[in-house]
């Protein structure tokens, strides 16, 4: 937001610099009054723009808005598999979920490798708004594989079972909100 505030008063700058000639002779902004010629002053008025939100808050929003579409997507397939999963036998949907899994690595892996851990903190937080990420890991794959990737989680500083406190969630849930409003 303030690259494009910074970008508005140039362009206006840089517009007001080169402004036309009016046949006075003057290559400046000018404003004719009464036969007179005055120049036209400018003010450069700053632009504030959502001053009620701090810098740790509009990098919240940022991170939200860039993990927010990647949670939905998630959590779609995992609604689409978990409906296909419905009525298989144990076997059939150990074999299913093998090959689910490997074609979900293959298509998130690149994105994973690309994320921050402090994002990565945010999409955790926000599959869990719905479900535990934990949970679903046990479910799919066993109490052992879940176990196994929270701990490779901890490493990095994450929890499949991280939340949002109470005042995060009120503000996660308005950020949504206004993303989906296309305020954001």
């Amino acid at each position: 937001m303030k690259k494009i505030a910074i970008l508005i008063i140039t362009i206006f700058s840089i517009s007001s610099a080169f402004a036309e000639n009016d046949d006075t002779g003057y290559d400046m902004p000018i404003v004719i009054e009464n036969g007179e010629i005055l120049p036209l002053e400018i003010l450069t008025v700053p632009v504030v723009i959502h001053a009620d939100y701090t810098s740790s808050q509009w990098r919240m929003i940022k991170d939200i808005k860039k993990t927010l579409p990647l949670a939905r997507q998630i959590a779609a397939e995992q609604a689409k598999i978990e409906a296909e999963c419905d009525g298989m036998d144990k076997k059939a949907k150990k074999e299913y979920m093998k090959v689910k899994e490997d074609e979900i690595v293959s298509k998130y892996k690149p994105i994973f490798d690309k994320m921050s851990a402090r994002r990565g903190k945010v999409l955790i937080k926000l599959i869990n708004r719905e479900q535990d990420a934990y949970q679903v890991i046990k479910g799919y794959k066993g109490g052992f594989r879940a176990a196994m990737w929270q701990g490779v989680a901890s490493v990095f500083g994450l929890s499949l079972h991280s939340k949002f406190n109470k005042t995060e969630l009120n503000f996660v849930n308005s950020v949504v909100a206004r993303i989906d409003a296309n305020e954001l």
